[in-house]
């Protein structure tokens, strides 16, 4: 494939992701998918934490 065949379909690729992101902007339902996305990482990081913690509690209560 040449390079000028494989800059066509990525521009089209490029083109057609800007239009499904406008588009989803304008609706509302990227908002909405943002804030999922934020509510799941701050449960994973938050789970994480707590497990981290729970880790190191036994080493503080050795050192003692």
């Amino acid at each position: 494939m040449s390079v000028v065949v494989m800059l066509m379909i990525g521009g089209w690729i490029a083109t057609l992701s800007m239009i499904g992101v406008c588009a989803l902007h304008e609706c509302g339902k990227l908002l909405r998918i943002r804030r999922r996305i934020a509510l799941w990482l701050l449960d994973a990081s938050a789970a994480q934490i707590l497990i981290l913690e729970q880790d190191i509690q036994p080493e503080r209560e050795n050192a003692l």
